[in-house]
């Protein structure tokens, strides 16, 4: 016959399992950050370009991004990763690409973060995301590594 102090050990593993499975509650500055840029958001283009983003949270401070479409000379373009807003570098899936590639994001305030992208360890571009303070308008604005190249933004609308 078991005693109440062997049906306590037997339950002990149990909680620990179910206690370290479950996720930290947010806390500080964490818990009263809202991403404005989780959703889908649709390129403003003239055609025949045309493209969307999506940002997915997935909980833990971790983001999901999808980027696809066309550009203006007809070609199609996919790249994704996962990441969060820590200055940490991530893998970035570029479709078409065989080379290393890595985002790194850093908060600036509520509603803009700067990043850096790198291919094999170079720097190639660095940026910025912005959400308008009505949340409508995304706009992304990235400046390649090579100093005469101009800034290249992209303006989008929220599509839900």
């Amino acid at each position: 016959m078991a005693t109440n102090g062997m049906r306590v050990r037997a339950l002990v593993p149990a909680i620990l399992i179910a206690a370290l499975a479950a996720p930290a509650p947010l806390t500080g500055r964490a818990a009263e950050t809202k991403d404005n840029k989780i959703g889908r958001w649709k390129l403003r283009a003239e055609a025949p370009a045309h493209g969307t983003r999506e940002y997915e949270d997935r909980g833990c401070g971790v983001t999901v991004s999808i980027r696809q479409g066309v550009n203006a000379r007809g070609q199609e373009y996919y790249s994704s990763y996962a990441t969060k807003v820590d200055g940490k570098e991530y893998p970035r899936l570029i479709k078409g690409s065989n080379a290393v590639n890595t985002i790194a994001f850093t908060q600036i305030d509520p509603d803009t973060v700067a990043y850096t992208l790198r291919e094999n360890g170079r720097v190639t571009a660095t940026g910025t995301t912005n959400v308008s303070k009505d949340g409508r308008v995304l706009t992304v604005t990235t400046r390649s590594a090579n100093a005469a190249a101009a800034a290249n933004p992209e303006i989008y609308d929220r599509a839900r």
